[in-house]
């Protein structure tokens, strides 16, 4: 049954063993689907009947999420991990048929990302100066999420075996499991370097498989890093809401400023598909609009 806990928790064990999905998401996913569930099960309806009218039904599930004024960003979002799930269920022999292609994608409108200058990326990235092994990792943090675009998740689940120091390179595990090998620039490696060395110094025992780690030697979790990256970004007095994700926006941003080619950029990034890509052109393009209007006399 689509409607059974049992069911969701094993949907929800299979996105994270299988696909690599990040806590948050999982969280995200569970709170979607059970407010699905919940709905459908005050229907009260047969599965037979479930299967039968659930377009109908699912059309009144809409109506209540617009109801609790929930924007349809949010709804698109839940759509997208319900189709998931009946997939999932699908494929398990628990539904006979699919029912995902029954529910009909809400649009929204998505808004563009505020993007952090170069200046402003160096200054955050400047701020911690001292030679502290806390000071050296947390450069390290930052310097390698500017240099590669990658994900809070990505960086937090780093092992030392994906990390080639001498070719410059790092092996990331992305969403859906999916590996990609990106390379770490000058700047951010030198930085690296730096850290290790000094880690290697101070600690006689940690966990070998992590590259950051806290003040007892074990792996630095995902919250820690996103606190890292606030307490600079907060000292800095830049940019409000600046988040681990930014730099991945000013990484992509940046990126398309000089030049860079689109196909080569989504590589990098991870993404599934070039669209989710293109939305940075239109933020890179707005920039030039701003610098044009600004120096150009006849604007």
């Amino acid at each position: 049954m689509p409607l059974s806990k049992k069911h969701l928790q094993q949907f929800i064990e299979y996105l994270k063993s299988e696909k690599n999905y990040s806590p948050q998401t999982l969280i995200a996913y569970t709170k979607d689907i059970s407010s699905f569930q919940n709905f459908f099960r005050q229907l009260n309806l047969s599965q037979s009947r479930l299967d039968k009218e659930f377009s109908d039904n699912f059309r009144l599930f809409l109506q209540f999420l617009r109801s609790r004024e929930i924007s349809n960003r949010s709804i698109a979002r839940m759509q997208s991990a319900l189709k998931s799930y009946l997939k999932f269920l699908h494929q398990t022999k628990i539904l006979k048929s699919d029912w995902g292609p029954r529910i009909k994608r809400v649009k929204y409108s998505k808004p563009l990302p505020g993007v952090a200058s170069r200046d402003q990326i160096a200054e955050i990235l400047d701020l911690p100066t001292g030679d502290s092994l806390q000071e050296k990792r947390d450069r390290a943090v930052m310097e390698l999420f500017y240099s590669t675009g990658m994900r809070l998740a990505e960086l937090a689940g780093l092992s030392a075996s994906s990390l080639d120091l001498n070719a410059g390179m790092l092996r990331v595990i992305g969403k859906g499991n999916k590996e990609r090998v990106v390379p770490i620039g000058r700047i951010a490696l030198h930085s690296l370097k730096e850290y290790l060395d000094k880690r290697d110094k101070e600690f006689d025992r940690y966990d070998p498989d992590a590259i950051f780690l806290n003040q007892q030697g074990k792996r630095l979790t995902a919250r820690s890093i996103a606190r890292i990256v606030r307490k600079y970004s907060s000292a800095s007095g830049l940019m409000k809401n600046f988040s681990p994700h930014s730099f991945r926006h000013a990484f992509a941003t940046h990126l398309l400023d000089g030049g860079a080619d689109l196909s080569a950029v989504k590589e990098l990034l991870g993404h599934a598909s070039l669209s989710t890509t293109q939305i940075y052109t239109h933020v890179s393009l707005e920039r030039l609009k701003k610098v044009y209007k600004k120096s150009h006399p006849r604007a």
